[in-house]
């Protein structure tokens, strides 16, 4: 008897686009259909905030401390097969980090000894409307071109956030999306759950070859002769500090250091507790707009936070951030 093919979808999107809400009403949707998910997590940094959220019932592996398409690359063929091979899911959703370049993913799920096995389905590009609308006007290039590797390579489109966008620039943003992708589904979503159509479809993904010399894909194209001609690493204007964090925190100095962090912090995640409050909070911070949550995990979880951005920003908010919890 065969064995089955176990589908591999990869969630791919700039830092702060909607991928772990993506995720969260993926596996709700799976769990109502009966079906039997696992879940591969790769975080920037060394603390798993996402996998924190993720119930127990659900296999997760954690891919810390580095991207997959570039320095952990290597482990992540082996965590695949790993996780197939003790749980045999029905389906398997990588969460990918928001700075990692999707044609190298491809070639490391597509390893040969997993070919028999799994299949990858697509990749879905949760893309942020608010950032994608500034892209015009501040990203960088190596930021761009990131974004255009990722719609590139995806073969399901979420436009996410377009609550945050005059409704006006939504055709404009549609008609810049499809310049790098002209024939994949493109779905306009608030919080990208609304765009779960992918996983009614039976087709495969375009191949990367395909990817590569489809018309515009210079930059993306570029991506590895680039690296090796400069021998520098493929995420050098990012970096990462975790704090963890043995106390509560005050809210108020809180949420003023958020509403003021400057342009260079690109992401802000974590979980902590407020001083005089019950329970937990999930903080979510991109692009200038911070969201405290109340959950309730399932488990036991590490209070952290995890902060994104350029290194000398980073160095700049470092004193402040201490003072606000207490270290």
């Amino acid at each position: 008897m065969t064995s089955k093919i176990i589908p591999i979808y990869v969630l791919t999107g700039y830092l702060g686009s909607g991928k772990t809400t993506v995720l969260l009403a993926l596996l709700v949707r799976l769990k109502n259909e009966g079906r039997r998910p696992a879940v591969i997590i790769n975080e920037f940094g060394d603390a798993d905030v996402d996998g924190q959220i993720i119930g127990e019932d659900i296999p997760m592996e954690a891919m810390l401390g580095g991207c997959i398409c570039c320095s952990i690359r290597g482990d992540l063929s082996m965590t695949i097969l790993n996780l197939c091979e003790q749980y045999n899911p029905d389906i398997l959703i990588i969460e990918a980090t928001g700075a990692a370049h999707p044609a190298e993913i491809i070639e490391g799920v597509s390893d040969a000894s997993l070919l028999t096995r799994t299949e990858l389905r697509t990749i879905v590009n949760v893309i942020d409307a608010r950032r994608l609308l500034d892209t015009y006007l501040h990203s960088t290039r190596q930021e761009t071109r990131l974004y255009i590797s990722q719609i590139q390579s995806a073969g399901w489109l979420l436009l996410n956030k377009i609550d945050r966008v005059p409704i006006e620039s939504l055709p404009s943003l549609e008609e810049w999306i499809r310049q790098y992708n002209g024939d994949t589904p493109l779905i306009a979503t608030i919080k990208g759950s609304e765009g779960l159509g992918f996983l009614d479809l039976d087709s495969q993904m375009k191949p990367r070859e395909s990817i590569e010399q489809e018309e515009g894909a210079g930059d993306a194209g570029d991506f590895a002769s680039e690296k090796e001609e400069e021998g520098t690493d493929i995420h050098p204007s990012l970096s990462v500090k975790t704090y963890y964090l043995d106390e509560p925190i005050n809210r108020d100095s809180f949420h003023s250091f958020c509403l003021n962090l400057p342009h260079g912090v690109n992401r802000m995640k974590g979980i902590v507790r407020f001083d005089g409050e019950q329970g937990l909070h999930l903080i979510q911070y991109a692009y200038r707009e911070l969201e405290m949550m109340s959950i309730r995990p399932q488990k036991t979880v590490q209070e952290v936070l995890v902060v994104i951005g350029e290194p000398e920003t980073l160095s700049e908010v470092n004193d402040t951030i201490l003072d606000i919890i207490g270290f």
